[in-house]
């Protein structure tokens, strides 16, 4: 619009001279001048004008000037319109669906997978074992061999894409993940858990978890020994639980 207006006034070479012969840093002058010889020009236009490159606006561009203002002028109608009538963008949006069903419709030829399989994680059940000295180890199912000096403290069937939650005496919980164990050959005395879980100083763990055993809606608390002290669900809270009930609920995880 600005150049429209500029070129068809046809005080460009008036502008310019005016521009060259200006003395001062200060524009405000020459924004005043701008505004007094063409018609309809606005201060922040006028400001823009002094910045603008002399080239753009010679009268070889003003055809193309007036034709992007017309299609700029029309999509303001059009948007605006649509903000008026909103059913009209849900047209667009299921016509736009239609056109991408009949360019892309055909069966899926990518195949779906779980982020386990993205990662590469190898699938398979393993015992993970935890021993009082605070060593752990992943072994085969049907490995029954001893720990040397050391003696089994948990022992647990747990999925290789499954995690376990390890709820230390300090009262933290450490997440597991299964395929992250380093897997021991029989006799093995396995790994210090220090090694294996961030932040874990070795204060002990209590209870050990698979993740995919906990129930969704549910969170346990347990004191320092391991014991329950309330389980809380999304619609209830029992402060005063069974303890033996959820015990008992507790080992059907394991």
């Amino acid at each position: 619009d600005l150049y429209i207006r500029v070129i068809e006034s046809g005080k460009i070479d008036e502008i310019v001279k005016k521009i060259r012969k200006q003395k001062s840093s200060d524009e405000s002058e020459l924004i005043e001048f701008i505004m007094k010889t063409v018609k309809g020009v606005k201060p922040n236009q006028a400001k823009f004008l002094l910045n603008t490159n002399i080239k753009r606006l010679s009268l070889g561009y003003l055809n193309s000037y007036r034709a992007e203002h017309q299609q700029l002028q029309e999509d303001i109608n059009r948007y605006y319109d649509y903000c008026l009538h909103v059913e009209k963008i849900d047209n667009i949006i299921k016509q736009e669906l239609i056109d991408a069903k009949k360019k892309y419709g055909c069966p899926r030829r990518s195949r779906i997978i779980s982020i386990n399989e993205a990662e590469n994680i190898p699938e398979g059940t393993f015992k993970v074992v935890l021993t009082e000295k605070g060593f752990i180890k992943k072994m085969d199912m049907n490995d029954k061999s001893s720990i040397k000096n050391d003696k089994i403290d948990f022992s647990i069937v747990v999925d290789n894409k499954d995690s376990i939650l390890l709820f230390s005496r300090l009262a933290k919980v450490y997440k597991l993940p299964v395929h992250k164990i380093p897997f021991s050959k029989p006799g093995s005395n396995g790994l210090d858990l220090r090694m294996v879980v961030k932040k874990y100083v070795g204060e002990g763990i209590s209870t050990l978890i698979p993740e995919s055993g906990i129930l969704a809606r549910s969170v346990w608390v347990l004191d320092p020994n391991g014991k329950i002290l309330y389980r809380e669900l999304v619609d209830e809270i029992t402060h005063e639980p069974n303890y033996d009930a959820v015990l008992n609920e507790l080992k059907q995880l394991h």
